[in-house]
């Protein structure tokens, strides 16, 4: 996390429901110098692994893992779009959600 310490310091909680998952717990914020959203995703399973479902709220149209640098793809679940990704148990990530 050393890397993103002034992003992650800049970082101020939203009232917004951006993102839900599934068996993770989920905090959205946003960074007031530049208006982009981000959430921090944590596996609340200390024992074990989980593979989490991330569902972007309205108007978000993209997720990246800032720390794992990459895009997470979205797919057609019903009527939403969701992503998915494997967290080791007490693992977390960074999201940054884009509209």
């Amino acid at each position: 996390l050393a890397p993103h310490r002034n992003l992650l310091r800049r970082l101020r909680p939203t009232s917004e429901e951006l993102l839900t998952a599934n068996g993770a717990a989920v905090g959205c914020f946003q960074d007031p110098t530049t208006g982009v959203h981000y959430a921090v995703v944590v596996n609340r399973d200390l024992a074990a692994p989980r593979t989490v479902r991330l569902t972007p709220g309205a108007g978000i149209g993209r997720l990246d893992d800032v720390l794992a640098k990459k895009r997470l793809p979205l797919r057609a679940a019903g009527e939403q779009r969701a992503a998915s990704m494997r967290l080791a148990a007490g693992e977390g990530c960074l999201l940054k959600l884009l509209r």
